[in-house]
């Protein structure tokens, strides 16, 4: 099992690296994390059960679960496509789950685009009404660029 991990997690990196033309960063577990946007990113290989690859971000931290938040949450899913949002422990997630043997260039790369998209969709905005902040600022840079192009 922790063969088949190893050889996982080293395809996937391969496959973020071709995806985005550069290779990704690490966190401490080896496993592919990095910003998009206001969004913290994540890429983490299972093999319990079958073998699956988790593209996940954080969207909001430290936000209160409230009737409104959750029916703000189940809208977002009744919308998106592919990605799922949830909220755990003060935390809003993005998620969306690929089995191990469907991940390539292709597939990982639209997880990503994905997840981070609908992260960086409702990020701010679930903050500043629920409470709670994104992982990152938003930059300056891309509120004036938003901006100009509007």
């Amino acid at each position: 099992m922790e063969h088949e991990l190893t050889w996982l997690r080293s395809h996937v990196i391969r496959c973020l690296e071709d995806a985005f033309s550069k290779p990704p960063e690490l966190d401490g577990d080896g496993d592919p994390a990095f910003r998009q946007g206001t969004a913290a990113v994540f890429v983490t290989c299972h093999g319990a059960g079958f073998p699956a690859v988790r593209v996940w971000a954080v969207a909001v931290t430290g936000v209160r679960s409230s009737a409104k938040l959750l029916r703000e949450i189940n809208d977002v899913n009744a919308r998106t496509q592919t990605a799922h949002v949830y909220y755990d422990n003060s935390l809003v997630y993005v998620e969306q789950a690929l089995h191990a043997y469907g991940v390539d260039e292709e597939t990982i790369g639209q997880a990503v685009v994905a997840v981070s998209a609908v992260a960086n969709d409702i990020g701010s905005l679930t903050a500043m009404t629920f409470g709670g902040d994104t992982p990152y600022p938003a930059d300056i840079e891309d509120v004036d660029a938003h901006d100009e192009a509007a």
